[in-house]
């Protein structure tokens, strides 16, 4: 691992863990309110995502993988756009459903890594 600075969009820097080329990107979507299906949705169709429900009703709902760490900023929205419609299909929930999305991006954190594909797992623990 390595540790590379980048400007956000917002013009501040931001040091990001780096492996072999490649940064985490966890995406979330909060909605107002989820099926009480849907992790047995998300089961049946092999999605990596970890629902959290809240106390105020609320449902985060959340993935991460690897990407590029020269990955643009807008093309990381981009990503997190797709990414949260297709949690609408697959939770049968209208495509502009979702309240908020949070991204975090170059995280040294290993916390959500079960989300992971076993190659990008793999890329982590080789490149420590």
């Amino acid at each position: 691992m390595e540790y590379k600075t980048i400007t956000k969009p917002n013009g501040s820097a931001q040091q990001i863990a780096v492996y072999d080329g490649k940064c985490r990107f966890w995406m979330e979507g909060l909605y107002d309110s989820l099926p009480d299906t849907a992790e047995k949705r998300a089961a049946e169709c092999s999605l990596p995502v970890k629902i959290d429900r809240r106390e105020d009703g609320t449902v985060s709902v959340g993935t991460q993988s690897l990407v590029p760490w020269e990955t643009d900023y807008g093309k990381l929205e981009i990503m997190a756009d797709v990414y949260l419609n297709y949690l609408a299909q697959v939770f049968n929930l209208p495509d502009d459903d979702y309240v908020k999305t949070r991204l975090e991006f170059g995280s040294d954190s290993a916390d959500r890594d079960s989300l992971m594909t076993a190659e990008e797992k793999e890329i982590i623990s080789a490149n420590k």
